[in-house]
Parts: C-alpha cells; structure tokens; sequence
C-alpha cells in the first residue's frame, strides 16, 4: 500500500525507522505545496509517529497496491501484436491509398478496444500526482514527462490510464 503524504510548504524531516535516521524530503509540486510518497510501512509508521504530522504535514491519499498491475501491460502488448500483424495483411491486399485509411482506421480501433479492459486505472488530483507516480512506478524522469499529452502517453505504455486529469 502507497501513501501520499502533502504539505503546504516544502519540508524536510528527520525520522526514525527502525533504529536507523532517515531523512525525509518532500518534492515541490508545480501548483504549490509538495508531496512524499512511499510504499515502505516501516517509513509510513515513522512518518505518521513525527511531532508535526498532522499540523506541518498530513496524509494525502492511500492507493492499494495490485498484484495484477504487472501483468496487465504484458497482456496488453501480446493482445496488440496479432490484431496488427492481421491487419497488416488485410492491408497489402488493396491499394496504397486504401493501406493508409486502413492503418488509421485500425490504429483507432486498437485504442478504443484496449482502454476499457487491459488498463489500470489510477486516480490522480493533478498532473503532479500522475509525474509522480510514473517517476517512482517506472523510473521516468520528470523532465521527459512536461506536457499532459507526455504524461498520457507514457502511462498508456505501461498500461496506465489516470483517472482526475
């Protein structure tokens, strides 16, 4: 289970976990305010025991953690192979102009047929909260993901629709 922690200011805290010191820093968010997100209990535990949880920072959300997210891309990706190898040869048997609507027409199809049953859906509050998931999830870095149309695509390579952007 992955929690969100969000804070007004930027923070940094001390904690500690496990008989070890842990510094915690909270990332800016482009809106204002900033965010720390972990899927480590024993950093939860220490986080939420801090003098000033609750009053400098606070739980933002809690996202339960699946174990079908991993297979999910991968069905998604063996489903698309076949359905474009097929259309590829319906397509070589018109003409050139008929190939190009037909990719396009096939193109669409795939996308409106994946969306609904092989993506996972994640809520989100903003495109900051979609940066970071990717960021963390699978390891983008936040300067390749500037635009909302960047940060939908990427997610649809992993098999990620968010949800709230």
């Amino acid at each position: 289970m992955t929690k969100v922690y969000k804070a007004s200011s930027i923070p940094c805290i001390v904690v500690n976990v496990n008989g070890h010191t842990r510094r915690v820093s909270f990332v800016a968010k482009t809106g204002g305010g900033s965010t720390f997100r972990t899927d480590d209990e024993d950093l939860q535990k220490a986080i939420e025991r801090h003098y000033r949880f609750g009053e400098l920072f606070k739980l933002g959300e809690t996202i339960e953690d699946k174990k079908p997210k991993k297979s999910a891309p991968t069905a998604t990706k063996v489903d698309d192979t076949p359905t474009e190898k097929g259309d590829e040869t319906n397509n070589d048997e018109g003409t050139e102009d008929a190939d190009a609507e037909g990719e396009e027409e096939d193109t669409n199809e795939a996308e409106t047929t994946d969306a609904p049953s092989d993506l996972i859906q994640v809520n989100v509050t903003d495109p900051d909260d979609a940066k970071d998931y990717l960021c963390e999830k699978f390891g983008y870095s936040r300067t390749k993901l500037r635009s909302l149309k960047a940060i939908k695509e990427a997610a649809l390579a992993n098999g990620v629709e968010f949800v709230g952007i």
